[in-house]
């Protein structure tokens, strides 16, 4: 990938806020970015593989604009 863009989508709303995953929609318009919303309230869902965060989130963001179209309880969201 030479002479490509680098910049900053989405940064985390807070201190507590980690993003875990992130994965581009197919036609690069959207980014899907799975937070934990607050890791020092984070709470296991006890799953004995893979384990995620109750509060699990997917965030929705516009890659031209940043914006957060939608959010979403739970990870893995894929696109149609």
């Amino acid at each position: 990938m030479q002479d490509a863009e680098v910049r900053t989508v989405h940064l985390p709303a807070s201190a507590t806020e980690t993003i875990v995953g992130f994965e581009l929609s197919p036609h690069d318009q959207y980014l899907s970015v799975h937070i934990m919303p607050n890791r020092e309230t984070d709470a296991s869902d006890g799953y004995p593989v893979n384990a995620q965060t109750r509060d699990a989130t997917t965030l929705f963001v516009n890659v031209a604009s940043g914006e957060v179209r939608r959010s979403v309880l739970g990870f893995d969201a894929t696109w149609p």
